[in-house]
């Protein structure tokens, strides 16, 4: 790999806005880009400003849309800029982007524009308001931590093993993993683009093939499967910054003896962002899963997370997942996963 992973080879920028994203101008003489974003569960219109409120917006709109409620009351945080200029100018403190008063409506005031606050709160706003996110009466809570190693060999081979666990929380479940793959790498992405940690995102496509072994149990019974996968993953630069992936995978599968196989299509969208030489990339995916044994599209996976590299030794990903069986008890999922991603002999 050439340089260190913060490494900016293209200086352009995405277009500010989306297609749900207008400029408009505010009664403080003030430019702002303003979001709104509208379904059968939410009403929520987002004005972007800077870092420091930034944040703490973003935690309190990501509370109100999962647990349907606000963590500190009211969701609206004022920058201390914007706040004295308020003062000076005897604005009101809750007016919105139209001038008017809104003390009851779901407000973040995210001052001046930010890229990666829209993408998250976007991200999240579909996701949330889509699936529903929620506790239901069919719905249990699991975490998810795991640890990777990816290995780059010469020739563009790479070797990745994996081990975690998912461990439910308030309900009698849980999973080992290990597993070892070999995987190889097409075609180097040559547009302009910040250099990213995992190699396997530079290339056109990857295929590999492995091994994984999982122990799971569940209300007292315990069953042991060993599997053999094999993957292909096409990747596309729609820009400099964002990256798309459709992850194909089929496992071949043994569970206490007995054969099955399964399917899992996933798609993906990430965005890269460098602020002040500090790198993270949001990201989302949808995956779903035919059951071959049952002829059926039976399970969907829903994630939405973050990865936040370190030079070009590790990664971290933490990420919130929404999973879907039909056939399954239970039904679905809340999971909290973090992943701590080591990568080995990769390019100075």
């Amino acid at each position: 790999m050439r340089g260190v992973d913060h490494q900016v080879l293209a200086k352009n920028r995405l277009p500010a806005a989306s297609t749900s994203t207008s400029r408009i101008r505010t009664v403080d003489g003030c430019h702002r880009y303003h979001n709104s974003v509208r379904s059968h569960s939410i009403n929520c219109e987002v004005v972007f400003h800077s870092l420091r409120a930034r944040i703490r917006s973003i935690t309190d709109h990501l509370g109100y849309l999962c647990l349907r409620q606000s963590p500190v009351g009211g969701i609206r945080i004022a920058q201390q800029k914007t706040t004295d200029i308020r003062r000076e100018r005897n604005f009101p403190f809750n007016e919105s982007s139209d001038g008017k008063r809104h003390p009851d409506a779901c407000w973040m005031d995210l001052l001046t524009s930010s890229d990666a606050a829209r993408f998250i709160v976007f991200l999240t706003t579909v996701l949330c308001s889509t699936l529903g996110w929620g506790q239901t009466p069919s719905t249990e809570i699991e975490v998810w931590p795991e640890v990777d190693a990816h290995i780059q060999l010469p020739s563009h081979l790479r070797v990745l093993t994996f081990a975690g666990v998912e461990q439910g929380i308030g309900f009698p479940f849980q999973q080992w993993y290990a597993a070892a793959a070999l995987g190889y790498q097409f075609k180097p992405i040559l547009r302009e683009h910040l250099l990213n940690i995992d190699l396997d995102k530079e290339h056109y496509l990857v295929f590999g093939g492995g091994y994984e072994f999982l122990r799971t149990a569940q209300s007292g019974l315990v069953h042991h499967e060993d599997r053999i996968t094999f993957d292909g993953t096409p990747s596309f630069r729609v820009s400099s910054r964002i990256l798309l992936r459709d992850r194909n995978w089929l496992e071949l599968r043994w569970i206490d003896g007995t054969y099955s196989t399964t399917y899992r299509n996933q798609l993906s969208v990430e965005r890269d962002f460098l602020v002040h030489d500090f790198r993270f990339t949001p990201y989302g995916s949808a995956e779903v899963f035919y059951d071959g044994p049952k002829h059926s599209w039976d399970q969907e996976w829903y994630t939405a997370g973050i990865q936040l590299p370190s030079k070009r030794l590790y990664m971290l990903d933490a990420y919130y997942r929404r999973e879907r069986c039909k056939t399954c008890t239970p039904t679905n999922w809340n999971a909290a996963g973090i992943t701590l991603n080591f990568y080995f002999r990769n390019p100075r």
